[in-house]
Protein backbone atom coordinates (compact mmCIF):
# COMPACT_ATOMS: atom_id res chain seq x y z
CA UNK A 1 0.00 0.00 0.00
CA UNK A 2 2.87 1.98 0.17
CA UNK A 3 2.43 3.23 -3.28
CA UNK A 4 -1.14 4.58 -2.40
CA UNK A 5 0.20 6.25 0.31
CA UNK A 6 3.00 8.12 -1.52
CA UNK A 7 0.12 10.17 -3.60
CA UNK A 8 -1.55 10.70 -0.53
CA UNK A 9 1.16 12.60 0.83
CA UNK A 10 2.20 14.43 -2.59
CA UNK A 11 -1.02 15.63 -3.10
CA UNK A 12 -1.00 16.98 0.54
CA UNK A 13 2.77 18.49 -0.19
CA UNK A 14 2.06 20.30 -3.41
CA UNK A 15 -1.72 20.79 -3.03
CA UNK A 16 -4.76 19.39 -4.77
CA UNK A 17 -4.33 21.42 -8.15
CA UNK A 18 -1.07 20.61 -8.90
CA UNK A 19 -1.44 17.54 -8.14
CA UNK A 20 -4.41 17.11 -10.94
CA UNK A 21 -2.17 18.91 -13.63
CA UNK A 22 0.65 16.47 -12.49
CA UNK A 23 -1.39 13.66 -13.53
CA UNK A 24 -2.40 15.32 -16.62
CA UNK A 25 1.12 16.15 -17.68
CA UNK A 26 2.58 12.59 -16.83
CA UNK A 27 -0.77 10.95 -19.21
CA UNK A 28 0.26 13.56 -22.03
CA UNK A 29 3.71 13.21 -22.39
CA UNK A 30 3.82 9.38 -21.82
CA UNK A 31 0.23 7.71 -23.37
CA UNK A 32 0.83 4.53 -25.05
CA UNK A 33 4.29 4.30 -23.86
CA UNK A 34 6.27 2.94 -20.89
CA UNK A 35 6.71 5.35 -17.89
CA UNK A 36 8.15 5.47 -14.44
CA UNK A 37 9.05 6.74 -11.22
CA UNK A 38 11.38 9.41 -12.85
CA UNK A 39 8.84 10.39 -15.14
CA UNK A 40 6.43 10.60 -12.61
CA UNK A 41 8.53 13.06 -10.29
CA UNK A 42 9.14 15.24 -13.85
CA UNK A 43 5.94 15.99 -14.54
CA UNK A 44 4.37 16.60 -10.58
CA UNK A 45 7.84 18.71 -10.14
CA UNK A 46 6.67 20.82 -13.36
CA UNK A 47 3.34 21.30 -12.27
CA UNK A 48 4.41 22.16 -8.71
CA UNK A 49 7.19 24.45 -9.77
CA UNK A 50 9.57 22.79 -7.62
CA UNK A 51 11.86 20.99 -6.81
CA UNK A 52 11.03 17.55 -5.78
CA UNK A 53 13.84 14.64 -5.73
CA UNK A 54 14.28 14.48 -1.79
CA UNK A 55 10.30 13.29 -1.77
CA UNK A 56 10.98 10.82 -4.37
CA UNK A 57 14.06 9.46 -3.08
CA UNK A 58 12.71 9.34 0.44
CA UNK A 59 9.58 7.85 -0.54
CA UNK A 60 10.68 5.64 -3.38
CA UNK A 61 14.14 4.67 -2.63
CA UNK A 62 14.17 4.67 0.95
CA UNK A 63 12.96 1.41 2.44
CA UNK A 64 10.55 1.56 5.96
CA UNK A 65 8.87 3.62 7.53
CA UNK A 66 9.34 6.68 9.91
CA UNK A 67 7.82 5.88 13.53
CA UNK A 68 6.34 8.90 15.20
CA UNK A 69 5.23 10.08 18.91
CA UNK A 70 3.42 13.46 20.39
CA UNK A 71 5.36 13.69 23.50
CA UNK A 72 4.34 16.78 25.12
CA UNK A 73 1.84 19.17 25.00
CA UNK A 74 1.31 21.97 27.01
CA UNK A 75 -1.18 25.25 26.38
CA UNK A 76 -1.00 28.54 28.32
CA UNK A 77 -1.29 32.51 26.68
CA UNK A 78 -3.00 31.70 23.58
CA UNK A 79 0.02 29.26 22.39
CA UNK A 80 0.22 25.68 22.33
CA UNK A 81 3.63 23.84 22.09
CA UNK A 82 4.36 20.78 21.15
CA UNK A 83 6.68 17.91 21.43
CA UNK A 84 7.26 15.76 18.54
CA UNK A 85 9.49 12.46 17.92
CA UNK A 86 10.54 9.66 15.80
CA UNK A 87 12.13 6.58 16.25
CA UNK A 88 14.47 5.01 14.35
CA UNK A 89 15.52 6.42 10.80
CA UNK A 90 14.80 10.31 10.49
CA UNK A 91 12.40 11.42 8.33
CA UNK A 92 11.35 14.44 6.79
CA UNK A 93 7.75 15.25 7.36
CA UNK A 94 4.81 17.35 6.75
CA UNK A 95 2.92 16.43 10.08
CA UNK A 96 -1.14 16.68 10.45
CA UNK A 97 -2.50 17.17 13.82
CA UNK A 98 -6.05 17.95 15.23
CA UNK A 99 -6.58 20.59 17.71
CA UNK A 100 -9.68 19.64 19.98
CA UNK A 101 -11.00 23.14 20.95
CA UNK A 102 -14.23 23.09 23.08
CA UNK A 103 -16.90 20.79 20.31
CA UNK A 104 -15.15 21.81 17.36
CA UNK A 105 -11.37 20.65 16.31
CA UNK A 106 -8.98 22.64 13.38
CA UNK A 107 -6.02 20.64 11.67
CA UNK A 108 -2.58 22.24 11.53
CA UNK A 109 0.75 20.91 9.78
CA UNK A 110 3.99 20.63 11.27
CA UNK A 111 7.17 20.73 9.44
CA UNK A 112 9.49 17.30 11.18
CA UNK A 113 12.99 16.70 10.53
CA UNK A 114 15.45 15.24 13.43
CA UNK A 115 14.69 12.71 16.03
CA UNK A 116 13.15 15.51 18.28
CA UNK A 117 11.26 18.73 17.84
CA UNK A 118 9.55 21.11 19.73
CA UNK A 119 6.89 23.59 18.19
CA UNK A 120 4.87 26.37 18.96
CA UNK A 121 1.39 26.89 17.75
CA UNK A 122 -1.03 30.06 17.75
CA UNK A 123 -4.04 28.99 19.60
CA UNK A 124 -6.12 31.39 21.19
CA UNK A 125 -8.69 29.38 22.50
CA UNK A 126 -8.24 26.45 24.94
CA UNK A 127 -7.20 23.19 23.42
CA UNK A 128 -8.09 20.05 25.49
CA UNK A 129 -6.52 17.03 23.45
CA UNK A 130 -4.05 16.93 20.19
CA UNK A 131 -4.71 13.83 17.88
CA UNK A 132 -1.43 12.78 15.77
CA UNK A 133 -1.90 12.52 12.12
CA UNK A 134 -5.81 11.26 13.00
CA UNK A 135 -6.71 10.43 9.25
CA UNK A 136 -3.66 8.68 8.82
CA UNK A 137 -2.06 10.69 5.77
CA UNK A 138 1.46 9.76 6.59
CA UNK A 139 3.24 6.59 5.52
CA UNK A 140 4.08 5.44 9.12
CA UNK A 141 4.66 2.53 11.38
CA UNK A 142 1.89 2.53 13.84
CA UNK A 143 1.76 1.08 17.65
CA UNK A 144 -0.51 -1.91 17.41
CA UNK A 145 -2.44 -0.79 20.58
CA UNK A 146 -3.80 1.78 18.20
CA UNK A 147 -5.15 -0.65 15.83
CA UNK A 148 -8.68 -2.23 16.19
CA UNK A 149 -8.62 -5.95 17.75
CA UNK A 150 -9.49 -8.60 15.31
CA UNK A 151 -10.42 -12.28 15.77
CA UNK A 152 -7.16 -13.08 13.70
CA UNK A 153 -4.66 -12.01 16.23
CA UNK A 154 -5.70 -15.10 17.75
CA UNK A 155 -6.57 -17.52 15.76
CA UNK A 156 -3.17 -17.08 13.78
CA UNK A 157 -0.79 -16.23 17.20
CA UNK A 158 1.75 -19.65 17.28
CA UNK A 159 1.01 -20.46 20.74
CA UNK A 160 -2.35 -19.14 21.77
CA UNK A 161 -3.84 -20.94 24.53
CA UNK A 162 -7.72 -21.99 25.14
CA UNK A 163 -9.72 -21.53 28.39
CA UNK A 164 -13.08 -22.54 29.10
CA UNK A 165 -15.61 -20.83 31.16
CA UNK A 166 -17.39 -24.69 31.52
CA UNK A 167 -15.94 -27.76 32.37
CA UNK A 168 -18.46 -30.11 31.43
CA UNK A 169 -17.13 -32.82 28.99
CA UNK A 170 -19.78 -32.14 26.35
CA UNK A 171 -19.00 -28.77 25.60
CA UNK A 172 -15.22 -29.74 26.04
CA UNK A 173 -15.44 -31.98 23.04
CA UNK A 174 -17.15 -28.88 21.10
CA UNK A 175 -14.97 -26.54 22.15
CA UNK A 176 -11.34 -28.35 21.13
CA UNK A 177 -13.19 -29.37 17.83
CA UNK A 178 -13.92 -25.34 17.09
CA UNK A 179 -10.29 -24.43 18.34
CA UNK A 180 -9.00 -27.15 15.82
CA UNK A 181 -10.72 -25.39 12.86
CA UNK A 182 -9.87 -22.03 14.34
CA UNK A 183 -6.32 -21.76 15.47
CA UNK A 184 -2.93 -23.03 14.11
CA UNK A 185 -1.82 -24.40 17.68
CA UNK A 186 -2.96 -26.70 19.62
CA UNK A 187 -3.69 -25.91 23.21
CA UNK A 188 -4.67 -27.79 25.86
CA UNK A 189 -7.82 -26.92 27.26
CA UNK A 190 -7.78 -25.07 30.75
CA UNK A 191 -9.83 -24.79 33.08
CA UNK A 192 -8.74 -23.82 36.60
CA UNK A 193 -9.75 -19.89 36.38
CA UNK A 194 -7.88 -17.26 38.97
CA UNK A 195 -8.54 -13.88 38.60
CA UNK A 196 -6.82 -12.70 35.92
CA UNK A 197 -5.74 -14.30 32.65
CA UNK A 198 -3.43 -17.45 32.89
CA UNK A 199 -0.10 -17.00 30.78
CA UNK A 200 1.04 -14.42 28.72
CA UNK A 201 0.42 -15.61 25.31
CA UNK A 202 -2.88 -14.20 23.63
CA UNK A 203 -6.21 -16.41 24.77
CA UNK A 204 -9.34 -17.73 23.46
CA UNK A 205 -12.47 -18.22 25.61
CA UNK A 206 -14.79 -20.12 25.12
CA UNK A 207 -18.15 -20.69 26.94
CA UNK A 208 -21.73 -20.67 27.43
CA UNK A 209 -23.85 -17.54 27.37
CA UNK A 210 -23.87 -17.29 31.19
CA UNK A 211 -21.06 -18.77 31.80
CA UNK A 212 -19.31 -16.35 29.75
CA UNK A 213 -20.35 -13.43 31.67
CA UNK A 214 -19.48 -14.86 34.82
CA UNK A 215 -15.79 -15.55 34.11
CA UNK A 216 -14.96 -12.02 32.43
CA UNK A 217 -16.50 -10.71 35.39
CA UNK A 218 -14.27 -12.91 37.75
CA UNK A 219 -11.34 -12.10 35.46
CA UNK A 220 -11.61 -8.56 35.66
CA UNK A 221 -12.06 -8.06 31.86
CA UNK A 222 -14.93 -5.67 30.12
CA UNK A 223 -18.27 -7.31 29.80
CA UNK A 224 -20.28 -8.39 26.88
CA UNK A 225 -20.54 -5.57 24.13
CA UNK A 226 -24.15 -4.01 24.67
CA UNK A 227 -23.94 -4.31 21.00
CA UNK A 228 -23.59 -8.09 20.78
CA UNK A 229 -25.82 -8.51 23.72
CA UNK A 230 -29.45 -10.97 23.71
CA UNK A 231 -28.20 -11.19 19.72
CA UNK A 232 -28.38 -14.51 17.87
CA UNK A 233 -27.29 -17.86 19.08
CA UNK A 234 -23.19 -17.24 19.46
CA UNK A 235 -21.09 -14.17 19.12
CA UNK A 236 -17.64 -13.60 18.95
CA UNK A 237 -15.87 -11.07 19.59
CA UNK A 238 -12.02 -9.42 19.62
CA UNK A 239 -10.43 -7.22 22.54
CA UNK A 240 -7.16 -6.89 24.37
CA UNK A 241 -6.58 -6.43 28.17
CA UNK A 242 -4.82 -3.84 29.94
CA UNK A 243 -1.25 -4.85 29.05
CA UNK A 244 -2.03 -5.61 25.31
CA UNK A 245 -2.30 -9.21 24.98
CA UNK A 246 -5.30 -10.16 22.75
CA UNK A 247 -8.03 -12.55 23.51
CA UNK A 248 -11.32 -13.81 21.56
CA UNK A 249 -14.50 -14.63 23.11
CA UNK A 250 -16.85 -17.28 21.51
CA UNK A 251 -19.88 -17.59 23.66
CA UNK A 252 -22.71 -20.14 22.90
CA UNK A 253 -26.54 -20.46 23.52
CA UNK A 254 -26.00 -24.13 23.80
CA UNK A 255 -23.16 -27.13 22.43
CA UNK A 256 -25.51 -26.97 19.14
CA UNK A 257 -24.83 -23.48 18.63
CA UNK A 258 -21.27 -23.56 19.57
CA UNK A 259 -20.70 -26.79 17.17
CA UNK A 260 -22.67 -25.00 14.12
CA UNK A 261 -19.73 -22.24 14.25
CA UNK A 262 -17.10 -24.78 13.24
CA UNK A 263 -17.84 -23.76 9.18
CA UNK A 264 -18.55 -20.44 9.09
CA UNK A 265 -15.95 -18.68 12.33
CA UNK A 266 -12.34 -19.21 10.60
CA UNK A 267 -13.66 -17.65 7.61
CA UNK A 268 -14.21 -14.40 9.64
CA UNK A 269 -9.98 -14.03 10.75
CA UNK A 270 -10.26 -9.99 9.91
CA UNK A 271 -13.56 -8.81 11.61
CA UNK A 272 -13.57 -7.54 15.58
CA UNK A 273 -16.90 -9.31 16.07
CA UNK A 274 -19.71 -11.68 14.69
CA UNK A 275 -23.28 -12.50 15.50
CA UNK A 276 -24.61 -15.69 14.30
CA UNK A 277 -27.52 -17.83 14.12
CA UNK A 278 -26.86 -21.14 13.99
CA UNK A 279 -24.06 -21.61 11.17
CA UNK A 280 -24.73 -17.72 9.53
CA UNK A 281 -23.29 -14.58 10.37
CA UNK A 282 -26.15 -12.39 11.66
CA UNK A 283 -23.63 -9.64 11.56
CA UNK A 284 -20.19 -8.55 11.99
CA UNK A 285 -17.77 -5.58 12.26
CA UNK A 286 -14.22 -4.07 13.22
CA UNK A 287 -14.06 -1.73 16.20
CA UNK A 288 -13.01 1.82 15.64
CA UNK A 289 -9.07 2.50 15.90
CA UNK A 290 -7.80 4.66 18.73
CA UNK A 291 -6.69 7.48 18.04
CA UNK A 292 -3.29 8.98 19.24
CA UNK A 293 -4.47 11.66 21.44
CA UNK A 294 -2.83 13.34 24.03
CA UNK A 295 -4.72 15.27 26.57
CA UNK A 296 -3.74 19.12 27.19
CA UNK A 297 -4.30 21.23 30.27
CA UNK A 298 -3.03 24.65 31.07
CA UNK A 299 0.31 23.49 32.49
CA UNK A 300 1.66 20.05 30.43
CA UNK A 301 0.54 16.44 29.63
CA UNK A 302 2.67 13.76 29.07
CA UNK A 303 1.65 10.57 27.16
CA UNK A 304 1.96 7.67 29.29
Amino acid sequence: NKSAMLFVMLRDAIGEAAFDQGLRLFWQRHRFQRAGWSELERAFADAAGRDLGDFFRQWVQGAGAPQLRLTEARWSDGKLSLTLEQRGARYDLNVPVRLVVGDRHETRWIKLAGARQQVVLPAAERVTAVDLDPDYRLWRRLDPAYFPPILREVFVAPRAGLLLADADPELREAAIALTGRLLDSRPEPQTRIGTRLPGDAPLLLIGRTASIDSLLARLGLPPRPAELSGKGSAQAWAARDKDGRPYVVVSARDISSLQALQRGLPHYGKQSWLVFEAARAQDKGIWPARLERLEVDARTARQP
